[in-house]
């Protein structure tokens, strides 16, 4: 456990200074933007805090570490609608090996819609479309009775007008429970891959350092939670989140992200069961650019 902690902190650090000196990395400066595309509307609704809970499918992209804690299988669909009409489709599969390994799978797909096309002169010379598509493969270990350890190879497809770019992606995850009852925590490090490049023009993937921490209160009707991003090419990122379970089948939350540049940087929303199926719902608002509106159908069987 020390290892695996000692290993991320040493790349958070090497992120950090790689970031933050002369020109080496620009804000926004990497490429695949999709990748920073967060997944799962109870994660969203919380601020995008989940890495130190992962606790269901969608920490394929969070943290695949906290697969291991899986005990059945389960099916994840998400519809976005994102900003200025773009549409982002999320589908995730996890499935049990034994009491102590689970693997699973997911596939992303971004549509920008049309776009108005202009030529060098700002003619305008008809529309195109922006295309992404993420296929990642996880798989998440149960190495003792405290440590969960995960990883995910992803494959990353990119698509602009008539010219494709393709890479490929590693994220490696920890996840531990503390001395502390009920408190939990874990570490990502997302994205450590090839450059993307169209054409003759290649930019680094968006690598991001990720921490968490997750505290369910006795009751089990509260999580609060905590997240601290470091991506390469922009500043430090803190997020909270709570859900809260007014009855067993009915939770709101809430949360707030500090990267969220445009309007207040607040989430909401809702989480419904019925049986075997779970309906989430996130909020949020980006001030003048409009607002997002996430929704999640999540099946165990």
């Amino acid at each position: 456990m020390y290892k695996v902690m000692k290993v991320l902190v040493s790349l958070g650090v090497i992120l950090a200074l790689t970031g933050g000196v002369g020109e080496a990395v620009k804000k926004g400066s990497s490429g695949a933007q999709v990748l920073k595309l967060s997944v799962g509307a109870r994660a969203m609704a919380m601020g995008e805090t989940f890495c130190g809970l992962a606790d269901d499918t969608n920490a394929i992209y969070y943290n695949p570490a906290g697969l291991a804690q899986l005990n059945e299988k389960q099916l994840i669909v998400m519809h976005s609608d994102w900003l200025e009409g773009i549409n982002y489709e999320f589908l995730g599969y996890a499935q049990p090996v034994d009491k102590n390994k689970t693997w699973g799978m997911s596939l992303g797909y971004l549509n920008s819609g049309d776009m108005e096309k202009l030529d060098t002169n700002g003619i305008t010379e008809g529309n195109f479309e922006a295309k992404d598509m993420v296929f990642s493969l996880a798989y998440g270990l149960n190495l003792s009775k405290n440590t969960l350890l995960g990883a995910s190879i992803k494959t990353i497809s990119l698509k602009i007008d008539n010219e494709d770019a393709n890479s490929f992606a590693l994220d490696v995850g920890f996840l531990s429970k503390t001395p502390i009852e009920n408190l939990s925590i874990g570490g990502a490090l997302q994205n450590l891959g090839t450059k993307v490049k169209f054409i003759n023009e290649g930019d680094s993937l968006p690598l991001n350092l990720k921490l968490g921490a997750a505290y369910q209160t006795i009751d089990n009707r509260c999580i609060l939670l905590l997240d601290i991003n470091k991506p390469v090419d922009n500043k430090l990122r803190l997020s909270l989140g709570t859900e809260y379970c007014l009855v067993p089948i009915l939770a709101i939350r809430a949360g707030y992200n500090s990267g969220i540049d445009e309007g207040s940087g607040m989430t909401f929303g809702i989480g419904y069961k019925f049986h075997n199926l779970q309906l989430d719902y996130a909020y949020v608002p980006y001030e003048d650019l409009g607002k997002t509106n996430r929704y999640c159908l999540l099946i165990k069987f």
